[in-house]
Formats: C-alpha cells, sequence, structure tokens
C-alpha cells in the first residue's frame, strides 16, 4: 500500500466499509478499487489497514470571516472579549464546507431578557425556491479543564450563492425562539477613523499594498493590519490615503487559518481550522482553535490517541522560547462530521516574537504523547 492515493486507516470494532466509506464520504467502490487486498468486501477486520482514496480539490479555496460583538448590542454582559470566526471551505464549484467557531460568551441563562435561553445558534438565511426563509442552528459547548468554553457548529457544505451566514443569536432551544445578535460579521465603517501610529501615504498609479510594504521596509500583513478600512488588499485606489506604521500593529481580533503540511497532501478539502486571537488586555490574549474534517483520533497509530491538541510555540528557534498547549474537544453534528475546539488565554503577547506557529496535533490524554501535526500555520499571518 505505498502508493495509496490519499490516507491509511486502521480498521476498529464495530467497522464495516459502508461506514468507513459514509465517514470520509468516498464510494464503496472507489475503496475497493484503492484496496484490491480485500476479496470479500463484507469482511474486514480489526487492526487491518485499509487506504481510504482521497483527492483535494483543484485550485479549492478556505477563507473566513471574523465575528465581533454588534456595536449596539441589548446585552451589557456580552463585553468585547467575545468574538467568533467561521471557516469556509471549497468542496466543489459551488458547494462551501462552512463551520463556526466562537468564545468569550457569557452563559447564555445568564443574558438579560425576559426569554429561557439555554444556548446560542447560528442564524442562516437562504435565498432559493426549493428552501427559502430564516433558519437556526444550535452551537454545541466544549470545555476542558481551566480552559474557557467554547462554542462551535458544522453547518455542512452550503451553496453560498443562495446562502446568508447573519451571525450568532441567544436561543432557546424549547420554544424554539432567538433573541437579538451577539456576534455578527466584523463591523467596519470607513467613517470611522483609527490612529495611524506612522506616516499617511497617498496611493499613487502602479501602487500596490505589496510594492509599498516593500518601500517603507515593513510586511504586508503589519500594512493590512494598520489599514482596517481595506477590503480587498489587492484592490486599492489612486488617491486613496492610507497608514505607513513605524510600528507592528496587533489586530483586536484576527484569524489564522491552518491547513495541512505539505508532506500529508492530499487530505479532505474539508480538513481545516482556523486560530481566533482575541487581545484582552497588555499582555493577556485568548485563543481559540477550531478544526474539522480530521480523521478519528483513535485510527492513527492503532489506537494510540484519543484526542487532538493545539501547540503554541513562541519563539522556539530563539533558544528561549515558550510553549503552551490547547486541549481540543470533539462535538459532533449531522451524525458523522465533526468539530474539534478549545480556547485558552495565555499571559503574554504571541505577537512580541516573529515565527509564532500553531499546530494541530493526535494527543493521548492519559499519557500526554503527541505525534506529528495534522495541521499547522503562522500566527504571522493573522488577518482581521
Amino acid at each position: 500500500m505505498n502508493d495509496c492515493p490519499g490516507t491509511r486507516y486502521t480498521v476498529q470494532p464495530g467497522d464495516t466499509l459502508n461506514k468507513i466509506a459514509q465517514k470520509y464520504e468516498v464510494a464503496v467502490d472507489d475503496l475497493l478499487a484503492a484496496n484490491p487486498q480485500i476479496e470479500n468486501p463484507n469482511f474486514i477486520f480489526v487492526g487491518q489497514v485499509i487506504c481510504i482514496p482521497i483527492e483535494e480539490i483543484e485550485g479549492s479555496e478556505k477563507w473566513s470571516t471574523v465575528l465581533t460583538r454588534p456595536q449596539n448590542t441589548e446585552y451589557p454582559s456580552v463585553s468585547n472579549r467575545a468574538g467568533g470566526v467561521i471557516l469556509l471551505q471549497q468542496l466543489t464549484e459551488d458547494s462551501y464546507d462552512v463551520t463556526v467557531f466562537a468564545a468569550g460568551l457569557p452563559e447564555p441563562e445568564l443574558l438579560e431578557s425576559q426569554l429561557d435561553f439555554d444556548s446560542y445558534a447560528v442564524m442562516t438565511r437562504f435565498f432559493s425556491r426549493e428552501r427559502g426563509g430564516t433558519f437556526y442552528s444550535e452551537l454545541k459547548q466544549t470545555a476542558v479543564g481551566n480552559q474557557e468554553p467554547t462554542w462551535s457548529l458544522a453547518l455542512g457544505g452550503i451553496n453560498l450563492s443562495n446562502t446568508k451566514i447573519v451571525g450568532i443569536v441567544p436561543y432557546d432551544s424549547v420554544a424554539f425562539v432567538p433573541g437579538s445578535f451577539v456576534l455578527v460579521e466584523n463591523q467596519y465603517s470607513a467613517d470611522q477613523t483609527t490612529d495611524c501610529v506612522g506616516k499617511t501615504y497617498t496611493v499613487q498609479a502602479g501602487d500596490t499594498l505589496y510594492e509599498i510594504a516593500q518601500r517603507y521596509g515593513i510586511t504586508v500583513d503589519n500594512l493590512i493590519a494598520a489599514n482596517p478600512q481595506i477590503e480587498n488588499p489587492n484592490q486599492i485606489s489612486v488617491g486613496e490615503k492610507i497608514c505607513i506604521p513605524t510600528e507592528a500593529i496587533v489586530p483586536e481580533k484576527c484569524v489564522v487559518i491552518l491547513t495541512a503540511p505539505e508532506y500529508l497532501r492530499p487530505v479532505p478539502a474539508r480538513r481545516g481550522g482556523v486560530v481566533l486571537v482575541q487581545k484582552l488586555a497588555e499582555n493577556s490574549y485568548a485563543l481559540t482553535v477550531g478544526a474539522t474534517g480530521l480523521p478519528a483520533p483513535e485510527s492513527i497509530f492503532d489506537g494510540q490517541f484519543d484526542s487532538y491538541v493545539a501547540g503554541v510555540g513562541i519563539g522556539i528557534g530563539t533558544g528561549e522560547g515558550r510553549s503552551y498547549s490547547i486541549i481540543l474537544e470533539e462535538s459532533t453534528f449531522s451524525g458523522e462530521q465533526s468539530t474539534w475546539s478549545g480556547t485558552k488565554v495565555i499571559p503574554e503577547d504571541p505577537f512580541a516574537v516573529p515565527g509564532t506557529r500553531i499546530s494541530v496535533m493526535p494527543y493521548s490524554r492519559d499519557t500526554g504523547v503527541r505525534t506529528n501535526p495534522l495541521l499547522d500555520g503562522m500566527l504571522g499571518k493573522c488577518k482581521r
């Protein structure tokens, strides 16, 4: 099986080819074609290693949307530390896998309201003849040890041409009654002013952000962070005034997309993750890590692992590095699709040293053993 065009899976008790095919969203015929050693499709045994044929979509996209507290919220207990992120991963030309993660929200029972909220839900609007209307999908809460609670939801494949994810609301799951928004897409108005720590530059004909950043000896990421009014970094206008920062700009909330390391590809199109970074105080940051499309950890290395952990490495290459671990808890949706998520507050600025890496790895809670990452990303690529 050295030429397996995908990933290897170890058969677990209760497995059938049909269950495995459903879990990894492949056809049984394709599973059999990738495993000619299986003579009888109705007979597979525990411990047998089989090939799961998975291919990435050519040129598939992954991007994210930050969710923040509305400027005029009716719930005073929802503070600025509340935040969320929507991860979108292309499945087909028109379909995108959508997962939602949120943190920093108060327990719904504590919200100031006459309604009996017991959960949070994602509000989604559909604009199609077959399924028009507004729908509410409950998020699930996870909390590990002394880590902060995280809320997550896997919505699955959605056609974004006729679908709008509006935001997150508190929800009464008994009476099916929603409240007002606690999180919506990051609100920024071009009329808002920001303090430019640096100098103001007027865009000239032929300018790009990359060329401007090179000219002033700064990174493009830092230039974008200093200019939140720029909605599309690939489109700036002649005469537009932008800020050239003289010191690093650390956004209050930003997101890093996590992808599979090159040596592991191809992987399923819906395998990916995000890290939501929220500044709480001068040297206090909340890191929310969410992932989806990961294999069951028990299927890795003959059942040596039972969970996933996110490792945060700050300044590892300097010889004085620090690391933090965020244990990820699983929530299962629609029978099979799962998310893994966790939130932890760290007592330092993860942007203070360049090169901070975040990796998601299989993990054993009993032994503390972890292995090579299935997802990773660099904090320097944090986007608003």
